[in-house]
């Protein structure tokens, strides 16, 4: 399960769009501790979309929501 810091890193990098300089700025702390959160967030999704059989296709070449 992703920690409050993580999930926060993880939905403004990937919903806002936000560099992570500026998801850092924006949340008062430092760029490294940004990656670590980014780093940690996006593991533990791919694990999570890795275990689930209906995500995992869904994300396979050629079918994910921006493929055209």
């Amino acid at each position: 399960e992703l920690g409050t810091r993580e999930r926060l890193v993880f939905a403004l990098r990937y919903l806002e769009s936000m560099t992570l300089g500026e998801i850092a700025t924006t949340m008062g702390i430092s760029l490294s501790t940004v990656k670590r959160a980014h780093a940690r967030a996006v593991l533990e999704v791919g694990r999570w979309v890795a275990s689930d059989r209906d995500l995992a296709g869904f994300f396979e070449e050629g079918q994910g929501p921006y493929e055209a």
